[in-house]
């Protein structure tokens, strides 16, 4: 009953996600729970905002209230020119009073060849958590994906490695059939030589 009275409220607010400066978006992170990603768009030179995630889970005849995240984002004018495009953003997160802290740099390439689309992306990560074996952690990934404009077929290879695993590599094949439908296979591997490898295909269906 709790949690039917929390979804009604979210049903009948108004979307307002779209209406600057004001961010509304609501969430369900699983069956049991609902939460809303709450913030404004900061009036600065750049695209910036800043903002909480709240959530609730139903937990019979109360609810459960789960620590607040504050979040914020930063993102630098974007560098276009001879057929290239970069973007650098910054995102911050603190969840709760004592847990963990995150700071992620990320950034983008995009680039139109002759035949080809290429696409680069890089993060870098560091999470602080005061409470845990290790307090700061730092966590990296790359990717390149390349698609051709007339079959749209993507080959994404991407790596990934932070100071507690090793590096951590997989090459996708995605092949859209139609707007909707989409078909992909993978390939995930820790270390290339010993031949651990996993080989997976999926589909995806948006209704």
């Amino acid at each position: 009953m709790a949690m039917a009275f929390v979804a009604t409220l979210f049903a009948a607010s108004p979307a307002l996600g779209d209406d600057r400066p004001l961010i509304w978006e609501p969430t369900m992170p699983n069956e049991n729970a609902l939460g809303a990603r709450v913030g404004t768009r900061l009036p600065t030179p750049w695209h910036s905002t800043a903002g909480v995630t709240l959530s609730v889970e139903d937990k019979g005849a109360k609810l459960g209230f789960k620590p607040m995240t504050m979040w914020g984002t930063v993102e630098m004018p974007s560098q276009s020119g001879r057929g290239r495009e970069r973007k650098t953003r910054l995102q911050l997160s603190a969840r709760g009073v004592e847990g963990t802290r995150t700071a992620i740099v990320s950034r983008s390439v995009k680039a139109t060849l002759p035949s080809l689309d290429a696409e680069i992306d890089q993060s870098l990560a560091v999470d602080h958590d005061p409470r845990g074996p290790h307090q700061l952690r730092l966590r990296g990934t790359q990717s390149v994906r390349l698609t051709s404009p007339k079959t749209r077929t993507s080959v994404v290879a991407s790596t990934s490695r932070s100071d507690t695993s090793p590096w951590k590599t997989a090459i996708t094949v995605e092949q859209p059939v139609r707007k909707a439908l989409k078909f992909s296979a993978r390939v995930d591997g820790e270390n290339w030589s010993s031949k651990k490898t996993r080989v997976g295909a999926s589909y995806s269906f948006k209704w």
